[in-house]
């Protein structure tokens, strides 16, 4: 149920951000396009922690990463000033490259009673790719869009001793998500903090762990402009190009 819900929540949004785009390319607009990059805090949760007699999980501690990409923002021009209340709406697109991941604890109970502890420390390299619809007002900015993330490679690492192993059949090729946040813009540069959170099962049911993965962030992020393109700059008011 929760599931379909946020299925049609991203379906309007996506709506949303496409009659967005398509009014701002009508009325002109500013096109700014850079990099970026960020810090980012990553963590697993379980729906269920006791699966059976013998297996035990539970989430981990979180896990530190960062991210890296390319973005392009989309805005109104530039209107005079004005004391009024006003929202301006933009268009964020962002490819990026995800050093991320998750940990869990895992107790396993052998048939004599024995119990194991192991820590399991994944790292998951992917690539992601957003549309933000985002509203500013004043110096304030909040952002709100969908994503699409796919495993380049993920390995896990089970406790202190043991060296990395293949994992990326417990995870999901192709994944939906959706992220929001605050921002501030001055100039060229573009600071935001965001929660990113993959929509549902993020890995697979095993035979060890019968239980998904869901998965998500809180990222920090600092984006940098080095292009940028006006057409029709103070649209709408006494000063033209």
């Amino acid at each position: 149920m929760i599931f379909r819900f946020q299925s049609k929540c991203l379906k309007g949004l996506i709506i949303l951000l496409i009659s967005t785009f398509s009014t701002m390319k009508v009325s002109s607009q500013v096109v700014e396009a850079g990099v970026h990059a960020g810090y980012s805090f990553s963590k697993f949760t379980l729906d269920q922690n006791r699966l059976n007699d013998q297996v035990f999980v539970k989430a981990g501690k979180p896990f530190s990463g960062f991210t890296f990409g390319i973005q392009v923002l989309v805005s109104p021009p530039k209107l005079q000033s004005t004391t009024s209340f006003r929202i301006v709406p933009s268009l964020l697109l962002e490819a990026s490259v995800c050093r991320c991941g998750g940990n869990i604890e895992l107790s396993l109970t052998t048939p004599n009673g024995v119990r194991t502890f192991n820590e399991l420390s994944y790292l998951i390299y992917r690539g992601e790719y957003s549309a933000k619809f985002v509203a500013g007002i004043k110096g304030l900015q909040l952002m709100l869009g969908p994503m699409i993330t796919n495993q380049f490679y993920t390995s896990v690492k089970i406790g202190a001793s043991e060296g990395s192993q293949y994992a990326g059949d417990q995870f999901k090729a192709l994944a939906l998500g959706y992220e929001f946040g605050v921002s501030t813009k001055l100039n060229r540069v573009h600071l935001s903090m965001r929660y990113n959170r993959i929509i549902g099962a993020y890995g697979k049911k095993t035979d060890l762990i019968p239980t998904a993965y869901k998965h998500f962030q809180i990222r920090f992020m600092l984006h940098y402009y080095f292009l940028q393109k006006n057409k029709g700059k103070n649209w709408g008011s006494i000063y033209w190009d």
